[in-house]
């Protein structure tokens, strides 16, 4: 009996362990599924971290290649097609100015120490020259100058080379090339005048005038110094003023008006709306006749100076040394004998004044005197 009692403790013993056991185990699998959850779920929402992260990246790359890369592409593109657009236009000024690029005297000189006398095949040796055409110092020094002064004036280094080739062409020297294209690529940015328009107009009157080529940049300057101030106070534009300046130039200068006095006599017709063709015709004829009449000393210069209240000696001395007062006397005491009466047809005739167009350019000039003297004044104050 005893020994059944122990053998069932045993049993009913081992079988509570192995219950508590199977117990155990149980909670020890429930929590490691629990775990295995948890790790999965995180395992799940890591892999979702890494997708989204990797869309991120996707976005972020096509973002830095549409957003900057492309750009930087295009930036190069452009930049590449401005330097060959400046160099294809700066072959222009190689063109039209000496010593800007090398040519066949410059080799040829190198080669043979001569550029007269050779044969056919020695030219033909000098034109293939791998040296031919390509810039001189003087022409990468000069290429570098427009190309930082396209950086300080608000104009393209190819509008810059075109200035340069039409400067060459108008004749300025090498040696004026940059600051005479400073001061036009300025007036085209200032004023109504393009580019070629200012170029062409200095240039012109410049020669008319009879200014040196050593001079022509420091010309340019004064001119559009004046030109620019006379535009701003003025009731006209710089091309009006420009477009009279040319056509009264040649007069004036034979009668011995400057620069700065013709483009305040300019500036004043403008402002009263004559036409270039007319004013420039008709102040033109005044100043002529006036040196015609003054040349023959007969009854035409008597009629002159007794409008102008002076004896014929007094007007002959005072046009030689001061044409433009002598003009604007003249013309305010004729607009006061008009006023009074005392000025005919047939004396307008005998002065050679009688065109129509002439008239109607004295009638205004005369009674607007003032206004001549203001931007004569002007004119001459900004030229200095």
């Amino acid at each position: 009996m005893a020994n059944t009692n122990v053998g069932i403790r045993v049993v009913v013993l081992g079988a509570a362990e192995a219950h508590r056991q199977v117990g155990a185990l149980r909670n020890d699998l429930t929590r490691f599924a629990a775990t295995m959850d948890a790790a999965s779920a995180g395992s799940a929402a890591f892999g979702r971290s890494l997708v989204r992260a990797g869309d991120a990246m996707v976005s972020f790359g096509r973002t830095l290649t549409f957003g900057v890369t492309a750009p930087i592409l295009a930036l190069t593109g452009t930049l590449v097609k401005a330097g060959i657009d400046f160099e294809q236009a700066f072959v222009g000024v190689a063109k039209t100015v000496d010593g800007v690029a090398k040519g066949f005297n410059e080799i040829a000189t190198e080669m043979y120490g001569t550029t007269t006398g050779l044969n056919d095949l020695q030219k033909q040796a000098v034109f293939t020259n791998e040296e031919f055409g390509k810039l001189t110092d003087f022409g990468e020094k000069l290429s570098d100058q427009f190309i930082d002064l396209s950086l300080n004036i608000p104009i393209a280094a190819t509008e810059l080379a075109r200035i340069g080739q039409v400067s060459g062409q108008l004749g300025v020297s090498a040696s004026q090339i940059e600051n005479f294209t400073e001061t036009i690529a300025k007036l085209s940015v200032t004023t109504d005048l393009s580019s070629e328009a200012a170029a062409f107009a200095i240039a012109r009157v410049a020669n008319i005038m009879g200014i040196e080529s050593e001079k022509m940049a420091e010309f340019a300057g004064q001119f559009g110094a004046a030109i620019v101030a006379l535009g701003n106070n003025a009731a006209a534009t710089e091309p009006e003023i420009v477009n009279l300046t040319l056509r009264l130039a040649a007069a004036g200068r034979i009668a011995g008006l400057t620069t700065p006095d013709i483009l305040g006599l300019s500036t004043s017709l403008a402002e009263m709306g004559v036409r270039a063709e007319r004013g420039g015709t008709a102040v033109s004829r005044v100043i002529y006749e006036m040196i015609f009449a003054i040349s023959d000393g007969g009854d035409a210069l008597d009629t002159f100076a007794q409008i102008a209240g002076l004896s014929a000696q007094e007007f002959a001395t005072r046009f030689k040394t001061d044409a433009l007062g002598t003009l604007e006397l003249f013309l305010t005491r004729l607009a006061d004998a008009q006023d009074a009466g005392r000025i005919t047809k047939d004396t307008l005739l005998e002065l050679g004044l009688s065109g129509i167009r002439v008239r109607e350019v004295l009638n205004l000039l005369g009674p607007n005197i003032e206004l001549v003297r203001n931007n004569v004044a002007l004119a001459n104050m900004q030229w200095q």
